[in-house]
């Protein structure tokens, strides 16, 4: 991977120039969009998402699908986005021939940022299950030591009682 801040247009450019994407049309306009979007409140962005979708499904064309999976791919937060953004990023890539080199390879760079999201979003998961486990852990570990001290507490005053009981005996001749 050769960036990693991916709302960085800057960035984000520099890595599609380095992928060969030099100098090429869409390519700046895609920087530009997946940046605007990234920006954007989840309310702004679902009605950008909206416009977009409803535009494809009018007028449905290479360019729509390109700008709908970008706007797609720019949530963090919505796997099922991320899953759409994948599907339909793989289903450009799969028609290389409708593509131009500048699209497919910025298309596999945000086909490889949407899957290390993924990624992230199933760790970040495991992590809160990890969290959630070694809590619940820690609750029984806490009882336990509370039932340990208990338990020792009753021993000692069973082995008071005990002592308390033999002393009389071997004090006493029969």
């Amino acid at each position: 991977m050769l960036m990693k801040n991916w709302n960085n247009p800057s960035a984000l450019l520099l890595t599609a120039l380095l992928a060969g994407c030099a100098n090429q049309q869409p390519v700046d306009e895609y920087v530009s969009l997946h940046h605007d979007v990234a920006q954007l409140d989840s309310s702004q962005w679902q009605q950008r998402y909206e416009q977009a979708a409803q535009r494809q499904q009018t007028t449905p064309t290479l360019e729509g699908d390109i700008r709908l999976a970008l706007i797609l791919s720019a949530v963090r937060e919505s796997p099922q986005q991320l899953q759409q953004a994948r599907t339909l990023i793989d289903k450009l890539l799969a028609q290389p021939e409708r593509l131009s080199r500048s699209q497919r390879n910025f298309l596999a760079l945000t086909l490889e940022q949407v899957e290390q999201q993924l990624q992230l979003g199933q760790l970040q998961q495991q992590l809160t299950q990890l969290r959630d486990e070694k809590a619940l852990l820690e609750k029984d570990l806490q009882q336990l030591r509370g039932q340990l001290t208990e338990a020792q507490t009753k021993l000692e005053a069973l082995t008071d009682i005990e002592q308390s009981i033999e002393r009389p005996q071997h004090g006493s001749k029969p």
